[in-house]
């Protein structure tokens, strides 16, 4: 885990946490969490709304901002952590690079990253890039315009790539609006499906599970307020098909409360974790800071605090 927000707007610190899970005769276990030591290079600045996603034993962490504003100090830049030397190097790139965002989704596919959406100083975007983390290079594969793309800029999207890397999903996300539709990239070009989210919502944590397009929770309503309070949200699993030919709402009873903004993802074969976010609602806004497991596979769903 590394940084993010716990008061409205103010970026927390530039230390690097880690959690120490375990799976053992069917029971998770948890080592708590730990401040992991960096033997060399500098972290990150403190920042919120970054992506972030690990490939191998490295974890790469682009953009976000440091502002209030929400154009306010974003960023462009590229780190990396190494957690073998535990290192930090701020990366050199080349090519068209994504512009100052926040707010976005990065997703895994081989050795690249792929960067969706995000909120720059000229408002919600719909582009899609890629990042070769073998030559540092980026390419950007869809500007998100309208003329070519029939997605609208959101901020907060899913994003999630098929068992086979060859398409990316984008479901939900804020365009204005909570949005609950699916569109599909694959050969250069963007589909809108015909399958939408019964519910819609934005800031879920998601990842594949399988075959399995995971979906948790999410805000299904704005604040008025903004950052400083709490909209609306969901506390259930939507698992869909990756062939989007079924689709799933799993109300958990025993699980997390409804919250959006968390941090997640996979973990080992059949997991999905959710690690805190905001709950509550604009009178009283809760940041949290709790992790939950859920264990998804064919036959059942179990959810573990």
């Amino acid at each position: 885990m590394f940084g993010g927000e716990h008061e409205a707007r103010t970026p927390l610190d530039d230390k690097l946490m880690a959690l120490d899970l375990t799976y053992v005769d069917g029971q998770v276990k948890c080592g708590g969490w730990r401040v992991v030591e960096v033997s060399k290079g500098n972290p990150p600045s403190a920042r919120f709304g970054h992506g972030q996603a690990a490939i191998g034993s490295n974890i790469y962490v682009f953009g976000g901002r440091e502002g209030t504003a929400i154009d306010e100090r974003l960023l462009d830049d590229m780190h990396m952590f190494d957690t073998l030397s535990r290192t930090w190097q701020l990366l050199s790139t080349r090519g068209p690079s994504p512009t100052p965002r926040s707010y976005h989704r990065v997703e895994v596919v081989d050795r690249f990253l792929f960067v969706f959406g995000g909120a720059d100083g000229s408002g919600r975007l719909a582009d899609l890039h890629r990042f070769d983390t073998r030559t540092n290079e980026w390419a950007k594969l869809a500007d998100g315009s309208q003329a070519v793309s029939p997605i609208e800029g959101r901020g907060g999207p899913n994003l999630i790539a098929s068992s086979d890397g060859k398409k990316l999903f984008v479901i939900g996300g804020f365009s204005g609006q909570e949005m609950g539709d699916v569109h599909v990239y694959g050969d250069g070009t963007w589909v809108k499906t015909a399958t939408n989210l019964k519910i819609c919502r934005s800031v879920c944590v998601s990842c594949r599970i399988g075959r399995k397009l995971v979906v948790f929770g999410g805000e299904v309503e704005p604040s008025d307020m903004g950052h400083a309070g709490a909209g609306s949200f969901q506390g259930d699993l939507v698992i869909m098909e990756e062939g989007l030919d079924k689709m799933e709402d799993v109300e958990v009873s025993e699980g997390p409360a409804a919250r959006g903004w968390s941090a997640g993802g996979a973990w080992r074969d059949g997991g999905l974790v959710v690690v805190g976010g905001l709950t509550g609602d604009d009178d009283h806004p809760v940041r949290l800071a709790d992790v939950w497991i859920a264990i998804v596979d064919s036959a059942k769903i179990a959810v573990k605090n």
